[in-house]
């Protein structure tokens, strides 16, 4: 029975600066996302290092402040011993304050007389319980805090570092009271930098890094991975700390801790990180600034960066290179010294929010919509645009950074909310079998520019469109990972036609983001194979053309690891002069001619619940019928809008997940007829 559960918590604090005379305020989040999940009479300890959140969530839990997101479930009677006299009144005495906390707790007059000797043997003050709290030294806060805590009979005991403050005998002394309550089914979370300790009191464990769970099991294992991070810090404060700077008129980069920091006319367009890469292996990212660096200055215009990462057995090189005050040329490659399994691979370059316009080789606009996890996303209508771009303001140059060739790579631009607002422009490798180990040797990478102060010229980026599929009047066309369905020579699908999605902690994952390849493929039948970026799916898609305008879609998933999956959308987006639907030929309607602002498009859903069938009809169009074919009912069909983007009807099957490792199927049928 789970006596003690958090549930996406969030916590931070607002904080004051005050620098060369200005004052100025920043949002810091002490707390991000935490799960947690504690047993009756089960001891955690949690680890970390000093300012990762740890006493806030012993505050949290003790009911002292509230979360700014999430949910906390506490069942029973709490004690927290969080510092040296915190509750108590200075100016009562140790015996007074025994009988303020205990009526606090709610024990009445004559239950705390029949603890009162009790507890002050236990806490071993003498007459000094009969003086005023003011007079104590830290080390007798300690003692009476103790022994009142433990003598309050409490089910959940949270204790922050306390035991560290008081003399060795009094710590025997409470870790063997400690023991003798554990044994009567306490619940105990232990906050402390002494791993002995925790590995005595406790069988699990949790280490918090950065106000995020890194580690949750075992405390062997936790502290394991924590004496790992250290090692790991002590790598990252010994690297070089050279800074090297070359320039051209107006142009300057500044290349210092693996960051490469842009400036235009003396202004940084960048901010906070800069440029840098991100690799994702074995459940963690890894960031070229974490790592020991090599910085050579080969010519007033060239840098090259050697990032040296020693847990995974590789190293980077980058080479920059100013062609003219406006042109950065940027080349990466990676040299593996044994098989690694590489899982993603990012080129993250991070702007000034002060670009308020985004533009690509194929589109543009202006940031708008609300933070989902801490990130506003711009929702592409291509994720392969090869040129990604910020529009300037009066004063700032617009800001382009370019890959040379986007084939297995996914282009996106998003702001980020991480201390300080940011913007990011981000090319991301798909590298599609997660699970299978990159061999030894040297990869060419990635190679790019950067231009300032240049208009981008619209082009549709070449897609690999694959031959299309006939019979009679149908014809279908596959083009990574989007089917487009066409009735007499009229393609009835729009934006991301026949295609499927995964929403993972509130953010879409669609077919189009992931990396497809041809199986098989003739005339009227075609096999693709799509492996999904980010997220441990893969799908098989087999597509087939029947007699009477049909198309069958057979579709495999599997989920080859546990993930934060929540939902899973067969869909089908057509155009909108579809104007009325049906549902299971009960239920009906007609289509608004509103779309909403955000991808959130519950306002426009007309539909959802059980159904097998939904049909859709227009003027001199064909009758449009989505068919979910299975048997099993696992799926509810939904009928919407899509979104100001795409401005189209959705025909959807969805079915929740578990997160758990899984292989799904889904056979459906799309009919067109008069």
């Amino acid at each position: 029975m789970k006596v003690i559960e958090l549930k996406d918590v969030w916590e931070k604090y607002r904080i004051k600066y005050i620098e060369e005379g200005k004052v100025f305020w920043e949002d810091f989040w002490t707390l991000k996302g935490i799960n947690l999940g504690i047993e009756k009479g089960e001891t955690l300890a949690i680890i970390g290092e000093n300012g990762v959140g740890k006493t806030t969530l012993l505050k949290l839990i003790a009911g002292l402040i509230t979360p700014d997101r999430g949910e906390i479930k506490v069942e029973g009677k709490v004690s927290a011993l969080l510092e040296p006299g915190l509750g108590f009144h200075p100016e009562l005495t140790g015996r007074e304050n025994i009988y303020l906390s205990a009526s606090l707790f709610g024990l009445k007059k004559e239950n705390i007389d029949s603890l009162f000797e009790e507890i002050c043997d236990f806490a071993s003050l003498g007459k000094f319980i009969y003086s005023p709290l003011k007079y104590y030294s830290q080390g007798m806060f300690v003692r009476l805090s103790f022994s009142i805590a433990v003598h309050l009979f409490p089910d959940i005991l949270l204790i922050d570092e306390i035991l560290t403050v008081g003399d060795i005998g009094f710590q025997k002394k409470c870790i063997s009271k400690l023991f003798e309550l554990k044994n009567k089914g306490l619940t105990l979370i232990l906050v402390t930098q002494d791993l002995a300790l925790a590995k005595m009191l406790a069988k699990r464990g949790v280490f918090l890094r950065k106000g995020e769970i890194v580690e949750d099991g075992s405390i062997e294992k936790v502290i394991s991975s924590y004496i790992e991070s250290i090692k790991r810090e002590e790598i990252v404060e010994k690297k070089e700390e050279k800074k090297e700077v070359i320039s051209y008129n107006r142009l300057k980069l500044i290349s210092e801790e693996g960051r490469i920091k842009i400036f235009w006319e003396g202004r940084e367009l960048t901010c906070d990180n800069g440029l840098y890469t991100a690799i994702y292996i074995e459940d963690k990212w890894y960031h070229s600034f974490d790592f020991p660096i090599k910085v050579k200055k080969i010519n007033e215009k060239t840098l090259q960066i050697i990032t040296d990462y020693p847990p995974l057995s590789l190293k980077e090189y980058i080479k920059i290179n100013i062609l003219t005050e406006k042109e950065i040329f940027l080349e990466i490659e990676m040299e593996l010294e044994e098989e690694t399994l590489l899982s993603n691979f990012d080129i993250r370059l991070e702007v000034a929010s002060f670009y308020q316009f985004w533009m690509t080789n194929e589109e543009e606009g202006c940031f708008s919509g609300k933070f989902v996890n801490e990130i506003i996303p711009v929702r592409l209508r291509n994720h392969r645009a090869k040129e990604l771009g910020l529009k300037g303001k009066e004063g700032f140059p617009n800001f382009i950074f370019s890959i040379n060739n986007i084939d297995n790579w996914l282009s996106s631009i998003y702001k980020r909310k991480e201390n300080s607002e940011k913007i990011v422009l981000q090319f991301s490798k798909i590298i599609p079998r997660r699970n299978q180990k990159s061999l030894p040797g040297r990869y060419n990478f990635f190679s790019g520019r950067i231009i300032l102060d240049k208009d981008l010229v619209k082009e549709q980026t070449v897609s690999l469109f694959y031959p299309l599929l006939k019979k009679e009047d149908l014809e279908f066309i596959f083009a990574e990972g989007r089917g487009k369905i066409f009735g007499e020579n009229k393609e009835i699908t729009t934006g991301l036609g026949m295609y499927t999605s995964f929403r993972v902690k509130g953010i879409w994952y669609d077919s189009s983001l992931a990396l497809w390849e041809i199986r098989r493929k003739n005339s009227k039948e075609i096999e693709v194979l799509g492996n999904w970026f980010y997220i441990p799916v893969s799908q098989f898609w087999k597509i087939s053309l029947l007699d009477n305008q049909k198309i069958l879609w057979r579709v495999e998933t599997e989920i080859s690891e546990k993930a934060d999956l929540e939902l899973e959308q067969i869909s089908l987006m057509f155009i909108s002069e579809y104007k009325n639907w049906i549902a299971q030929d009960v239920y009906r309607g007609n289509f608004l001619e509103e779309f909403s602002e955000d991808y959130d498009i519950l306002p426009f859903r007309f539909f959802y619940g059980r159904a097998n069938e939904l049909k859709s009809s227009g003027q001199n169009l064909p009758l449009l019928i989505f068919r979910d074919l299975n048997k099993d009912n696992s799926f509810r069909a939904v009928v919407g809008n899509s979104d100001n983007l795409y401005k189209a009807r959705l025909f959807q099957f969805q079915k929740n997940l578990s997160g758990e490792k899984l292989k799904g199927y889904f056979l459906g049928e799309v009919e067109l007829t008069k």
